[in-house]
């Protein structure tokens, strides 16, 4: 069976690194809300919290739009 797959490697490439960061942003942010939180800045925590949840979902978001698009 011949299996014609017509995306490039560049996107592949652009695919696994967009995983991967969005795994850094996440440790990223929760390293910070954890550092913050211990020194008793709990509204800068929560803000950074707030900006690292919203990057991630939004990189997963197009991480699953182009994993659909492709198949």
């Amino acid at each position: 069976m011949t299996f014609i797959d017509r995306t490039s490697e560049s996107t592949l490439i652009r695919t696994r690194l967009l995983g991967w960061t969005t795994a850094i942003t996440a440790l990223v942010s929760v390293s910070a809300v954890t550092v913050l939180t211990l020194a008793g800045h709990t509204e800068a925590a929560e803000v950074v919290g707030t900006i690292g949840v919203t990057a991630c979902l939004g990189a997963g978001i197009t991480q699953i739009t182009v994993n659909v698009i492709r198949r």
